[in-house]
């Protein structure tokens, strides 16, 4: 059963006429295929843009890292050779055997002023009492509240007599 049939046969174009519907719809292909390429090589661009920047900021990042990481280095190289100068100082100044009572922070009876100070670093407090015959100070160290402090150190003309540790 024939539902529609054409009323008449379509003639077949001559040499010189033009099917403009036929270049019209491969006109509108080629426009949508240049604008679809242009999208295409547009995100193409993007894409390759983004991975540009973060293969950029990557590197910065690295480079940051690295600064970072040759500043430490420098300062723990420095922090060395401080502590090394700190010893060979108390050495020179004292002797080995003293040098290492000072650098493990001890306290012992016939301590100098000097060394004490060497050892525990300057007091909080210092009280005075002074005679005809002695100078007697107590260094006090480690606050602990209104005149309380954890280490006092008492000293007879520069030297260390005796200490009460309450820490």
């Amino acid at each position: 059963m024939l539902i529609w049939a054409p009323s008449s046969k379509p003639t077949p174009p001559t040499e010189y006429e033009v099917d403009w519907s036929m270049i019209a719809s491969i006109g509108s292909l080629l426009f949508a295929v240049l604008i679809f390429g242009g999208l295409i090589a547009g995100i193409i661009w993007l894409f390759a843009r983004s991975l540009e920047q973060e293969d950029l900021r990557r590197r910065e990042a690295e480079a940051r890292r690295l600064e970072v990481e040759a500043r430490r280095r420098a300062a723990e190289a420095e922090a060395a050779r401080q502590v090394q100068a700190r010893w060979d100082d108390l050495a020179r100044r004292y002797g080995p055997e003293i040098a290492g009572r000072i650098w493990r922070k001890e306290i012992w009876q016939g301590q100098t002023e000097e060394q004490l100070i060497e050892s525990k670093g300057p007091p909080m407090d210092i009280d005075e009492k002074v005679s005809r015959a002695k100078i007697k100070r107590i260094f006090k160290y480690y606050w602990q509240g209104a005149n309380r402090y954890g280490l006092r150190v008492m000293l007879e003309d520069g030297v260390v007599v005796g200490w009460e540790d309450k820490r």
